[in-house]
C-alpha cells in the first residue's frame, strides 16, 4: 500500500495431522491467507500504512507453519504474499514456498499463489519464476506519471513509475498473468476518469481494481480521501468505462457489481462478498492471525498465531474471539439501511469500521450511491426503468 532457515518444522501442540483432516474435511473448505512476508519496502509511498522501516521478516519455519495448517485445514487455499514490498524476501524464498506447498499438498487440493508487489524490482528472473509456478502477480500503479509520482515515490523522493512501468513491460512480453491495484486519490480526482481510463487502455492494461485512499490507522494517520470525492469519480469512471462497451477492459469492482444485478452472481471481490470473517485471514511476519490484514492494527481482531496454534482452532465457530467477531459484525449491518444490501453485502467491514469511527459516518459501506448509479443505468438501458 494495500512477509533463512531449514524448511522443516515439527507439528505444534493440538495440531490435527493432514490424514485425520482429509477424512473429516469434506464441506469443501476455502480459505484465504494475505501473508504479510516482509514489513520493509523500498518505496515510501505517502498514503502507506506499513511499518517500513521495522523490517519484520517472515521466517521459513513459520512459513512452513502457515502452508502446512492451511493445507491441513482447507481443500482450496489461495496464498496471498504481501508486504511491505514482498519481492524483497528474494525468490529463494518463494522457491521454497513452492517447495513446501508441495510437500503437504494432498490429492484433490487446489492451491493458488497470488503475489502484491509494487513492481519496481521485476527482473527477468522473477518473470520467469511466476511463469514457471503460475503466481498471478498485481502491481500497484496508480496511473499516469503526474498521478503515480505524487504518492508512490523512493525515500529519495523521486517517483517510482518509469521503475514500474519496465516490470510491466516484461510482465506481459513474458505472458505473466498479472493486473493493476490503482489507489484512487486528491490527484487522480483532478485529472478526472477518462484520462485515468485512457492511461491503462493506450498501454495495453486491461485489468484494473481500484480502492479507495484509505487512513493509515496501523500507523495513526486519519487522512484520505473523502467519500463523496471517491463516489463522484467512480461513478464518472463507470459512465466512461460502460461507455467504451470494450470487452477486454475488466474493472473488477464494475464487472463484479454488474455480476451480482445481472445474474446473481456470487461476488468475486472481497469487499461485496457475503461473509469474509473466517475465510480471509492477515498473517504477520510474526506469525499472528487476524480477521484479514485490513484489521492489523487493532488487537481485538486477532484471532491467535499460526505458531501456536492450527486454523481448525483459530476459525472454530466456538472460538470466543471470533464469536465476537461476528456479532460485532452483524451489529454494525443492522446500523445500514441500504436498499442495495443484497447486492454490495454492506460491503467491507474494514470500510465500515472506518466510516464509523473515523469519520461518525454511520450507515453506509461507502458505495451505496455507485451502485446505486450502476442499477439505473443498467436497468434504463434494458428498458424496466425510465427516466
Amino acid at each position: 500500500m494495500e512477509s533463512s532457515q531449514d524448511i522443516t518444522t515439527s507439528a505444534g501442540v493440538g495440531e490435527v495431522s493432514g490424514k485425520q483432516l482429509s477424512k473429516r474435511n469434506t464441506s469443501n473448505r476455502s480459505l484465504t491467507v494475505i501473508i504479510k512476508v516482509i514489513s520493509a519496502c523500498n518505496l515510501a509511498c505517502r498514503y502507506c500504512d506499513a511499518d517500513i522501516y521495522s523490517n519484520r521478516r517472515l521466517s521459513l519455519d513459520t512459513v512452513s507453519q502457515i502452508v502446512k495448517k492451511a493445507l491441513d485445514y482447507a481443500d482450496r487455499v489461495e496464498f496471498i504474499w504481501h508486504g511491505g514490498e514482498p519481492l524483497l524476501m528474494g525468490i529463494q524464498f518463494y522457491e521454497k514456498v513452492v517447495e513446501l506447498q508441495k510437500r503437504y499438498r494432498r490429492e484433490g487440493q487446489t492451491i493458488m499463489n497470488s503475489l502484491q508487489t509494487n513492481g519496481t524490482l521485476i527482473s527477468q528472473e522473477w518473470v520467469d519464476f511466476f511463469k514457471a509456478n503460475d503466481f498471478h502477480v498485481g502491481v500497484s500503479l496508480d496511473g499516469p506519471p503526474e498521478v503515480h509520482n505524487a504518492n508512490r515515490i523512493f525515500r529519495s523522493g523521486q517517483g517510482s513509475f518509469g521503475q514500474v512501468m519496465r516490470g510491466i513491460r516484461l510482465l506481459r512480453e513474458n505472458g505473466v498473468k498479472f493486473g493493476v491495484l490503482a489507489v484512487i486519490t486528491k490527484e487522480t480526482v483532478r485529472i478526472g476518469a477518462k484520462r485515468f481510463l485512457d492511461f491503462f487502455i493506450e498501454n495495453g492494461i486491461f485489468n484494473i481494481g481500484i480502492l479507495p485512499q484509505r487512513p493509515a490507522l496501523i500507523i495513526g494517520r486519519t487522512d484520505a480521501l473523502p467519500r463523496e470525492e471517491f463516489e463522484k469519480f467512480v461513478i464518472e469512471l463507470f459512465d466512461y468505462w460502460y461507455s467504451l462497451d470494450d470487452p477486454r477492459i475488466e474493472i473488477r469492482e464494475f464487472d463484479d457489481i454488474l455480476g451480482r444485478i445481472l445474474f446473481s452472481a456470487e461476488s468475486t471481490v472481497c469487499i461485496f462478498s457475503r461473509d469474509c470473517i473466517g475465510r480471509i485471514l492477515g498473517i504477520t511476519p510474526d506469525g499472528d492471525v487476524y480477521h484479514c490484514d485490513e484489521f492489523m492494527f487493532d488487537e481485538r481482531y486477532k484471532l491467535g498465531n499460526v505458531r501456536e496454534q492450527t486454523f481448525e482452532e483459530m476459525l472454530n465457530p466456538m472460538n470466543p474471539k471470533l464469536i465476537r467477531i461476528r456479532l460485532e459484525d452483524l451489529e454494525t449491518k443492522k446500523s445500514i439501511s441500504c436498499k442495495y444490501s443484497k447486492i454490495c453485502n454492506y460491503g467491507c467491514p474494514k470500510d465500515r469500521y472506518v466510516l464509523s469511527r473515523v469519520y461518525n459516518e454511520d450507515g453506509t459501506c461507502g458505495w451505496c450511491n455507485v451502485i446505486d448509479h450502476i442499477y439505473k443505468r443498467v436497468m434504463k438501458d434494458l428498458g424496466k426503468i425510465k427516466e
